[in-house]
């Protein structure tokens, strides 16, 4: 069989065929409609109560709060996207914290990836090191109770205003498929 369970099939073709829909509206319209990410969130709490009863409903919140936490801190910070923490905040009630991890750490690094790629393509590497570079320190003067990295007066970073932005949703999709590959090869050994 392909997973362990049928289970686990339906929760990776759900994530990777909803973040395929987000990354293609996002591509479009630079937009993850709330009639994706509402119905995905209450369809992965349903799911989870049927599975796992009280257990699985605070694994499946555990996971969205996983999931979308550091989304909202860059969305706080003025460096991403609302729908962004949205679609992964209902992705982690389908993925839980069993998958949760694994599909975060892959997400992060295809958005890093494609950044690069992108920044490349399109000859402005250096906005995206800068932009990194403070994604990182204000990600950590948030969590350390420092004060709030303020943008680059020049536009470089990644908030939706800037020279350099790019639909993330594309790079959850790819984390997604990443992760459900990786979960796979590790679990067919």
């Amino acid at each position: 069989m392909f997973w362990q369970s049928d289970k686990e099939l339906v929760l990776w073709c759900v994530i990777a065929g909803a973040s395929f829909v987000a990354a293609v509206f996002d591509i479009r319209t630079r937009r993850i409609p709330n009639a994706l990410c509402g119905p995905l969130f209450l369809a992965g709490l349903v799911r989870a109560v049927q599975l796992g009863r009280l257990d699985g409903l605070t694994e499946a919140v555990i996971g969205s709060v996983l999931l979308a936490g550091p989304f909202l801190i860059l969305f706080a910070l003025g460096k991403g996207g609302a729908g962004d923490a949205k679609l992964m905040g209902a992705i982690g009630t389908w993925a839980g914290l069993e998958h949760g991890v694994v599909v975060l750490v892959c997400v992060c690094v295809a958005g890093a990836v494609l950044a690069v790629a992108t920044a490349v393509a399109g000859r402005q590497l250096k906005a995206v090191i800068i932009g990194m570079w403070m994604i990182v320190r204000g990600a950590a003067g948030a969590v350390l109770g420092g004060t709030r990295t303020k943008p680059a007066e020049d536009g470089s970073g990644f908030g939706e205003d800037s020279k350099f932005a790019y639909p993330y949703a594309a790079a959850i999709f790819a984390g997604v498929c990443l992760a459900g590959a990786f979960e796979y090869l590790w679990k067919a050994q």
